[in-house]
Protein backbone atom coordinates (compact mmCIF):
# COMPACT_ATOMS: atom_id res chain seq x y z
CA UNK A 1 0.00 0.00 0.00
CA UNK A 2 1.00 3.75 -0.78
CA UNK A 3 1.78 6.12 2.05
CA UNK A 4 2.07 9.49 1.12
CA UNK A 5 5.98 10.96 1.44
CA UNK A 6 7.05 13.75 3.45
CA UNK A 7 7.51 16.79 2.22
CA UNK A 8 7.61 18.95 4.88
CA UNK A 9 11.01 18.44 6.56
CA UNK A 10 12.20 20.81 9.06
CA UNK A 11 15.52 21.05 10.14
CA UNK A 12 15.03 19.54 13.66
CA UNK A 13 12.97 16.38 12.15
CA UNK A 14 14.79 13.50 12.50
CA UNK A 15 15.07 10.54 10.21
CA UNK A 16 13.26 7.70 11.90
CA UNK A 17 12.13 3.90 11.88
CA UNK A 18 9.10 5.30 10.77
CA UNK A 19 10.53 6.94 7.88
CA UNK A 20 12.64 4.27 6.96
CA UNK A 21 9.34 1.98 6.73
CA UNK A 22 7.26 4.32 4.45
CA UNK A 23 10.48 4.52 2.16
CA UNK A 24 11.02 1.22 2.07
CA UNK A 25 7.51 0.08 1.48
CA UNK A 26 6.81 2.69 -1.42
CA UNK A 27 9.62 1.33 -3.15
CA UNK A 28 8.30 -2.18 -2.85
CA UNK A 29 4.47 -0.58 -4.06
CA UNK A 30 6.96 0.53 -7.07
CA UNK A 31 8.21 -1.76 -8.00
CA UNK A 32 5.03 -3.85 -7.43
CA UNK A 33 3.01 -1.24 -9.73
CA UNK A 34 6.15 -1.20 -12.24
CA UNK A 35 5.67 -5.17 -13.12
CA UNK A 36 2.20 -4.68 -14.23
CA UNK A 37 3.37 -2.92 -17.16
CA UNK A 38 6.74 -3.87 -17.69
CA UNK A 39 8.73 -6.89 -17.57
CA UNK A 40 9.58 -8.63 -14.52
CA UNK A 41 13.02 -7.62 -12.77
CA UNK A 42 14.42 -8.05 -9.11
CA UNK A 43 15.53 -5.25 -6.37
CA UNK A 44 17.47 -6.25 -3.30
CA UNK A 45 15.80 -7.05 -0.52
CA UNK A 46 15.50 -4.69 2.20
CA UNK A 47 14.18 -6.42 4.99
CA UNK A 48 11.60 -6.56 7.42
CA UNK A 49 10.28 -3.16 8.73
CA UNK A 50 12.37 -1.40 11.41
CA UNK A 51 10.93 -0.47 14.99
CA UNK A 52 12.09 2.66 17.00
CA UNK A 53 15.48 0.48 18.73
CA UNK A 54 16.89 -0.61 15.13
CA UNK A 55 19.87 1.45 13.61
CA UNK A 56 19.79 2.69 10.39
CA UNK A 57 22.92 1.88 8.69
CA UNK A 58 23.80 3.40 5.26
CA UNK A 59 24.32 0.82 3.64
CA UNK A 60 20.51 0.37 3.80
CA UNK A 61 19.56 4.03 2.92
CA UNK A 62 22.10 3.08 -0.61
CA UNK A 63 20.33 0.05 -1.51
CA UNK A 64 17.07 1.78 -1.60
CA UNK A 65 18.86 4.45 -3.52
CA UNK A 66 20.16 1.50 -5.83
CA UNK A 67 16.47 0.13 -6.32
CA UNK A 68 14.81 3.32 -6.69
CA UNK A 69 17.21 4.05 -9.88
CA UNK A 70 16.52 -0.20 -11.05
CA UNK A 71 12.37 1.02 -11.05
Amino acid sequence: MWVQPKTNWVVTDRFNASDFNRIKNNINYLRTLSITLYKTFDIGDMGNDRVPSDYLYADEINLMESNIETI
